[in-house]
């Protein structure tokens, strides 16, 4: 039962392998038992994020377990704010221009149209990141 930890949940309390935390542990310090878990599980618990963790394990599935999707033309289009100039001027049209051609290109780009590139070449040029975190770049 070296690699397991009692962990208190909804249902109380439960032993749970620790064996896929150890990678994450692991820069935090040297692993010697899973009774250095008691240290993340009081600072979840600070938060109040230990007892929400065992009400809703599903919420939290996509920030522990799942795999992060690739990134879409959309997610970049979202990713950044533009502030315009005033309506009406010459730098407003110029500026309305280039963003329907860099959203044409991102288009282009996730369609295959571009071949030597993808949306996540550009996601890593705009932001050094080749997906877009759980969290956001925010």
């Amino acid at each position: 039962m070296r690699d397991s930890a009692m962990f208190e949940g909804p249902e109380g309390a439960k032993r749970m392998s620790t064996h896929h935390m150890r990678p994450c542990m692991e820069p935090l310090g040297k692993w010697e038992h899973a009774g250095d878990l008691g240290v993340v599980k009081y600072g979840l618990n600070s938060f109040g994020l230990l007892e929400a963790l065992g009400k809703h394990p599903d919420s939290f599935r996509a920030l522990f377990v799942e795999i992060i999707k690739p990134p879409t033309a959309r997610d970049l289009r979202d990713l950044f704010i533009v502030t315009y100039s005033i309506p009406g001027g010459n730098r407003r049209w110029l500026e309305n221009d280039t963003i329907c051609h860099w959203f044409n290109w991102l288009a282009e780009v996730q369609d295959g149209e571009c071949p030597s590139l993808t949306v996540a070449m550009v996601l890593e040029f705009a932001t050094g990141a080749t997906v877009v975190p759980p969290l956001g770049f925010e």
